[in-house]
């Protein structure tokens, strides 16, 4: 069995490749840390908790959720900075993820006496 250390440099590394690249799955990052899919998905899933699938859908959603609050960006234009195929397929996955939907977010984040 492979021993996979707590802060494996891959693990870190696709920490800080995610924000930058949502338009890639999982195969592209791990093709760019020179490791198999599946050792990939073994580390990510010890070290954070979660599937490498899971984990770029939580950082593409927190994304989307900083643009929706900080940004004037449309729906449509948040759903092609994170690399959509289009708002719909955005609204649905923001959906199932958030429990609501993007405009419903910006509106809840704009009305909270914390902004």
């Amino acid at each position: 069995m492979v021993q996979i250390r707590p802060q494996s440099p891959q693990a870190i590394i696709l920490k800080l490749l995610v924000p930058s690249n949502f338009e890639h799955g999982t195969e592209f990052y791990a093709e760019q840390l020179c490791i198999t899919f599946n050792y990939l998905n073994k580390i990510v899933k010890q070290v954070l908790g979660t599937s490498t699938k899971a984990y770029i859908l939580q950082r593409r959603m927190q994304e989307a959720c900083r643009q929706l609050q900080y940004t004037t960006l449309s729906v449509e234009g948040i759903a092609e900075e994170l690399a959509y195929k289009g708002a719909t397929y955005f609204v649905r996955a923001f959906g199932k993820t958030m429990g609501t939907t993007p405009l419903a977010d910006r509106d809840a984040k704009a009305k909270s006496p914390g902004k």
